[in-house]
């Protein structure tokens, strides 16, 4: 994915420019979208695209993303402006804070000035609930890894990066 590429995208019948980028991975890009404050765009390398495609468009259809404020389930299909698939809308997770900038002791001290034992364990309840509720969904997290957690001030819990989920609908798994 390129953002000189690809600055307008389509979701159902509108069209929006992308705005900046904030976060960039292995299988793409993550863009604002100005209009969707409460959202943001997955898009694909454009070598990954059609292998994300079909199970993408089954997590759309299944409504994943309405079952838990905890995950950030792709919600929409995201195309170019002709109708190519080039990723998913999702949950704009901020605020939050990478998982192991808590349980290392010199990154709590900083970025979770006020976390005591407590705090840690309310955390550990609320992933072990996200992953309850994940599983709820016909979902399995294959690769769970610590990057793929963010942890609020509050202790909740949210998980990124469920397009990588193994997911079952209908009889094919994905």
């Amino acid at each position: 994915v390129s953002s000189a590429m690809t600055k307008t995208i389509r979701v159902g019948n509108t069209t929006y420019q992308l705005g900046k980028r904030i976060g960039k991975g292995g299988e793409g890009e993550v863009y604002a979208v100005p209009g969707k404050p409460d959202q943001a765009a997955k898009l694909y390398n454009a070598a990954l695209a059609g292998t994300r495609e079909e199970k993408v468009r089954a997590m759309v259809t299944h409504a994943l993303a309405r079952s838990t404020e905890l995950v950030a389930f792709p919600s929409d299909v995201v195309t170019d402006p002709k109708g190519r698939f080039l990723g998913f809308m999702m949950r704009l997770v901020s605020g939050y804070r990478p998982l192991h900038e808590l349980y290392s002791p010199k990154s709590r001290r900083s970025h979770f000035p006020s976390a005591d034992y407590r705090f840690v364990v309310r955390a550990a309840v609320n992933l072990a609930s996200a992953v309850g509720k994940i599983h709820t969904t016909d979902c399995v997290i294959g690769d769970f890894n610590h990057s793929g957690v963010l942890v609020s001030t509050d202790a909740t819990v949210a998980l990124i990066d469920a397009d990588s989920f193994q997911f079952t609908a209908a009889g094919t798994s994905y």
